[in-house]
């Protein structure tokens, strides 16, 4: 049979780039899963996970029942995307059916979601008559589902033979599956009924469009989208000259050691969060380390930067040097850096790593792995253990942790040893300590006195993302690198990628920090690449 996932643009999450901006719609006038109401969105969206209106594509101004049409692609990435559309009728055509069985096989996300998705269907159908099937039959979610609301609506199944209609004067074969989808869907309305397809494939919507059937991308689990993302949670805030003189209150400031301590309330502190920084034109710098009201932050000089000198490397830029007082700072297990090619993130977060573990023994080692496209099924046909089996994907890696160990000083170690013999006892001791793992074998482990590096996390999914974050007991730290422009996964986008996901359901953690660095300190020739190409 012919694979429609060939070609697909984001089978694996929901994206939406392509969103037109709509007005605001009634429940029964939303196009895909029905809005979540978890959270308020501001600025800076925090843990909500609800839709923005922006995304939606279906036309306003129409109310009423709804059959939502769910291509396959939907089911085989998100199998509970059956009970997330509340009071309205979800169905089945038998072109899903067909395809569903024949991706049902394997390890994947993909076959794992479609035998889930197969198994709850076959449990609501469990018992009823052909009659009650083609009425209809309750959507009644699984015990323990989370969703945003009961689902009332039904699950319908069409099984009819597709025909081409004599009137219609658009090329549709009955030979390709997404036209036979549209075709059933066209016969569908015809019937009186609102049909819209729920893809997560950009070419069968246009053309779903272009026969004359609303389309909507499945959004159900996207996070509110912003404008230029990574750009608007720098994870630091340049403060006006004059916001000393508009403060609400008196100015409290308090001295612990060689830190200060500001308690400082303004307007402009509402999508200031913990873990971001401040930074005064006077030169004063701030991490801010509690919010106790939505206008008022807690926030500090930072303690010392004297271990940022030990770590054996120099910030080149602001964005850097805050950086690297995340990755050194023991009360924050989790950091992200995003940022353009060659603007330093792997090699910050390997030298804060190596020094935590080398020098100052926060953990005993580094874990390093990467999001590596094909790797779940192909990493078995390389050879070596596993850790020869990531180097085809680890060369960025290799190249800063070899840098980072040669500029190291051995001269108080040497004990008369020669500068190779230091290196190869160098290399030895790392062995250990440093270790290459694969994505592919870290589910149900517990990583404990850990510095953990995931690199190219923008091409990880969410469940993905999911899984390693959970892996951290509470004495480690993981620390999440990626560039949002470089994209590698075909079925992700800027909004739903793993990297974006984490920058913006954490904005308000105390459990999490982020940078953006924003300048290539590769080299002057690789910065102009960037820009111009």
């Amino acid at each position: 049979m012919n694979d429609r996932r060939s070609g697909r643009r984001n089978p694996a999450h929901k994206n939406g780039p392509e969103r037109k901006p709509g007005s605001k719609k009634t429940k029964s006038e939303k196009g895909g899963p029905p809005r979540r109401k978890r959270g308020k969105t501001e600025n800076i969206p925090t843990g909500s996970r609800s839709i923005p209106e922006s995304l939606r594509r279906l036309q306003p101004g129409q109310k009423g029942a709804i059959t939502y049409v769910l291509d396959t692609n939907v089911l085989m990435t998100a199998w509970d995307a059956l009970f997330a559309f509340e009071e309205h009728d979800v169905c089945i055509l038998s072109q899903v059916w067909k395809e569903l069985d024949a991706h049902k096989k394997g390890k994947s996300d993909v076959a794992w979601n479609t035998r889930k998705a197969t198994r709850e269907i076959d449990a609501l159908v469990a018992g009823k008559s052909a009659e009650q099937l083609r009425m209809g039959i309750p959507l009644k979610a699984p015990k323990g589902h989370k969703g945003p609301k009961k689902p009332t609506g039904k699950l319908v199944f069409n099984f009819t033979q597709p025909k081409v209609p004599d009137e219609l004067d658009i090329d549709l074969d009955l030979n390709e599956p997404d036209d036979r989808i549209i075709l059933i869907c066209l016969a569908m309305k015809e019937q009186g009924k609102r049909v819209v397809l729920v893809s997560n494939d950009g070419n069968a919507r246009v053309k779903a469009s272009v026969v004359g059937i609303e389309a909507e991308e499945y959004l159900s689990e996207a996070v509110a989208a912003v404008v230029s993302e990574e750009d608007l949670r720098p994870g630091f805030h340049k403060m006006p000259a004059d916001l000393w003189e508009k403060l609400d209150g008196e100015l409290n400031v308090e001295r612990d050691g060689p830190v200060s301590r500001y308690t400082l309330k303004h307007p402009s502190f509402k999508n200031v969060y913990p873990n971001e920084f401040l930074l005064f034109q006077d030169g004063l710098e701030l991490m801010v380390v509690a919010k106790p009201k939505p206008q008022t932050i807690v926030a500090e000089t930072f303690p010392s930067k004297s271990n940022q000198k030990k770590v054996g490397i120099e910030a080149r830029n602001v964005e850097q040097e805050l950086a690297l007082q995340l990755l050194l700072d023991p009360r924050i297990p989790a950091v992200s850096l995003a940022g353009l090619a060659g603007s330093g993130k792997t090699f910050l977060a390997i030298a804060a790593g190596l020094y935590q573990v080398l020098d100052s023994g926060n953990f005993n080692r580094i874990i390093i792995t990467r999001a590596t496209i094909g790797s779940d099924e192909d990493i078995g046909f390389l050879p070596g253990d596993e850790e020869e089996k990531m180097s085809p994907w680890m060369g960025a890696l290799y190249d800063n942790l070899e840098l980072l160990t040669g500029n190291r000083d051995h001269s108080e170690r040497d004990n008369g040893h020669s500068t190779d013999d230091m290196k190869a006892m160098t290399d030895a001791y790392l062995k250990g300590r440093v270790q290459v793992k694969s994505l592919r074998f870290m589910k149900g482990r517990t990583f404990n006195k850990t510095f953990l590096i995931i690199d190219e996390t923008q091409d990880l999914t969410v469940k993905k993302l999911k899984m390693i974050a959970t892996r951290v007991g509470p004495d480690s730290k993981i620390v999440f690198l990626g560039n949002v422009a470089q994209i590698d996964d075909n079925y992700l986008t800027e909004h739903t990628n793993g990297l974006s996901v984490f920058i913006r359901t954490f904005a308000d953690s105390k459990n999490a920090g982020h940078i953006t660095l924003q300048r290539g300190e590769r080299s002057p020739f690789a910065t102009e690449a960037e820009n111009r190409l």
